[in-house]
């Protein structure tokens, strides 16, 4: 893998990335209104 693609998924799949990314969904089940911008392209295929 290239440095650039290990630094891509280093940022995607990292614990805190998910984290984060988890926070974003609780968040937006509680308060509602736009869902997270990771999960667009999801809801379209839906």
């Amino acid at each position: 893998m290239s440095e650039k693609g290990a630094q891509w998924a280093k940022q995607r799949f990292s614990w805190q990335a998910i984290g984060l990314q988890m926070i974003q969904f609780y968040d937006w089940l509680l308060t509602g209104g736009q869902p997270p911008d990771y999960m667009h392209d999801t809801l379209r295929a839906a």
